[in-house]
């Protein structure tokens, strides 16, 4: 019985330490950027477009009566494997080709 005692007293100890760790996050340290301008040379960023909410379109074919089109983001497409030797005419193609740029990549017939 005791042994059991012991070791919820350590557990809540435990428990308690950690609650405030965590909480201490939230306690201001009076640390304040006021006086230090380290985004006093940054530009304003916009981005080529901007994404917008759903368009909804009434259309009597579609079940729900209506048709939605959401905007998409492309994050590219990256390849899952290496390329090797066993792949034949992409591996030799890739080889013998000159103009990689500065990042290793390059565009062959509209794919890069």
């Amino acid at each position: 019985m005791k042994k059991i005692t012991k070791k919820r007293k350590l557990h809540r100890l435990i428990a308690w330490l950690l609650a405030i760790a965590m909480l201490s996050g939230y306690v201001p340290q009076g640390v304040s950027l006021k006086g230090l301008d380290v985004f006093k040379n940054m530009g304003k960023v916009q981005a080529a477009t901007t994404l917008q909410n759903p368009r909804i379109v009434k259309d009597s074919s579609m079940d729900a009566g209506q048709r939605v089109t959401w905007d998409c983001v492309w994050f590219g497409s990256y390849p899952q494997s290496e390329v090797t030797e066993k792949d034949g005419d992409i591996y030799n193609t890739l080889k013998n080709v000159t103009g990689w740029d500065s990042n290793n990549d390059i565009t062959i017939g509209n794919i890069k």
